[in-house]
């Protein structure tokens, strides 16, 4: 059970003057309804004073709601309210309507009541209107960042998979060329011992060294491409 009192007294206050709001709808509160509203303000801990009777602008107080408590509750009292002096006039029912349109809540079940036919007076519809344009328009411009944010995405994705390509290619070619001079060192000490060091052994070891750290290299250039082409489907 809520404790109305730790709900702060400006939001008590914004709550019980939409009430009024509605009570005021047909310009005079009839004492059922004068009853009806001051039997809610006690359950909220709330001091009805003159003030509180006096016309409000209902925009802004619904604006003042922020506790889930009391936007759960004011549909539900806005209704007991209305039909307090048994009967739903259309401007009672305008209102209620508009704050359920507003905070996109359901309508509550009025019998013999066709919520379709109840106009709202001009400047609550001109409201309604304007904000669902405004929430298109931010629907609209979070579909276009969304995209955005997407394609920059998908370009950082593949400079990435370059970046990885390029980076293994000089990686392949660092060990290839290690492996060339290993070779190189390997054959020139194989071929000192046999041939001694004349000009056709050196050719030879040479010869030998390059072959072996080309192969290497395009072993590893091979290995680098394949791995970049990996990452990029995994991706």
């Amino acid at each position: 059970m809520t404790e109305w009192n730790k709900v702060s007294l400006l939001e008590r206050q914004a709550f019980v003057r939409l009430l009024t709001c509605v009570a005021r709808a047909e310009e005079e509160i009839s004492d059922d309804e004068e009853k009806a509203l001051r039997s809610t303000a006690g359950e909220l801990g709330y001091e009805l004073t003159d003030k509180d009777f006096e016309p409000a602008d209902l925009q802004e107080l619904l604006g003042r709601i922020r506790r889930k408590e009391l936007r759960e509750r004011l549909l539900p009292d806005m209704k007991r309210l209305a039909e307090a002096d048994g009967t739903f006039g259309d401007p009672e029912l305008a209102r209620i309507k508009y704050v359920a349109e507003r905070w996109s809540e359901e309508l509550p079940d009025v019998p013999g009541v066709d919520w379709e036919a109840v106009k709202l007076p001009n400047g609550l519809a001109d409201d309604l209107a304007e904000r669902a344009s405004r929430r298109r328009k931010l629907r609209a411009s979070v579909g276009v960042a969304t995209a955005s944010r997407a394609a920059a995405g998908l370009a950082g994705e593949q400079r990435l998979v370059s970046i990885n390509v390029f980076d293994a290619a000089k990686a392949g070619f660092v060990f290839g060329a290690v492996f060339g001079m290993l070779a190189f060192f390997e054959a020139l000490l194989s071929f000192r011992g046999a041939y001694g060091m004349g000009l056709v052994p050196v050719v030879l070891v040479v010869g030998y060294g390059l072959a072996f750290g080309a192969f290497a290299l395009l072993f590893n250039l091979a290995g680098a491409v394949m791995g970049g082409v990996r990452y990029r489907t995994r991706g």
